[in-house]
């Protein structure tokens, strides 16, 4: 018996060295240049906060994917009073984005003969839905379709409206709905890591501009499978 637990312990002990030689090996594999510049820029993220504007240029610096990704803010928010679990406590609105997302939107404006047609054939080959207050009675027959997939006209997401035209328009010219998770978080991309830092920095401007100074809890940049990188709250104005 005793033999057979020493084995046993041989073997674990076998098995942890194997695993640390492994481990070492792999720390003291040469790494390219580009790696041990994107690990320094991570690490340098991780400890320091910057102004938007640094923040989302260092963004772009960390983006080494190969596809052109996308960059993105990602703002923490304090809580709102109101009672636990309404629909007043979440954020809630549109964002106008002055130089778009770089990417055409399909919006249409619902009528009769397009709610039969969905209703008929459960395709739903548009991004937005916009609807007047009038016609939202007959949306009944496609409301759970259009709902399942978060595109059912809304007052509150400004998709109900007496206007369709004039709000086709502004979606079409960068106009985008948000809404915080259940965390206060709220996740907006504001462009691609091969636009210009101008155009970066002007829809995350934008965004910030919903939302006063104390309901900002954190402000971060980051880039599609890039580091997050702090945005001091001391230099937002």
């Amino acid at each position: 018996m005793a033999d057979a637990k020493t084995t046993s312990v041989d073997r674990q002990s076998k098995q942890a060295l194997t695993k640390k030689l492994a481990e070492t090996r792999q720390e003291n594999k040469p790494h390219s240049q580009r790696y041990l510049k994107l690990r320094d820029a991570v690490e340098q993220a991780a400890q320091t906060t910057y102004s938007l504007e640094e923040a989302i240029a260092k963004s772009k610096e960390t983006a080494t994917t190969k596809f052109d990704s996308s960059i993105e803010l990602h703002l923490h928010l304090t809580p709102k009073k109101g009672k636990k679990g309404t629909e007043d406590e979440y954020a809630r609105g549109v964002f106008h984005l002055p130089n778009g997302l770089g990417k055409t939107r399909n919006v249409v404006i619902l009528n009769e003969e397009m709610i039969e047609e969905i209703a008929k054939s459960g395709a739903v080959n548009f991004d937005v839905a916009l609807a007047t207050p009038a016609l939202m009675p007959k949306l009944g027959k496609i409301a759970k379709l259009l709902g399942t997939k978060g595109k059912m006209p809304n007052p509150k997401a400004g998709t109900v409206t007496d206007n369709p035209e004039v709000v086709k328009q502004e979606i079409e010219a960068g106009r985008v709905e948000y809404r915080q998770d259940a965390g206060r978080n709220i996740h907006q991309m504001i462009g691609k890591s091969s636009w210009e830092t101008d155009k970066l920095v002007g829809n995350a401007k934008a965004v910030l501009a919903s939302f006063t100074r104390n309901r900002l809890m954190s402000v971060t940049v980051t880039s599609t499978m890039g580091p997050s990188i702090a945005v001091s709250l001391d230099s937002l104005k």
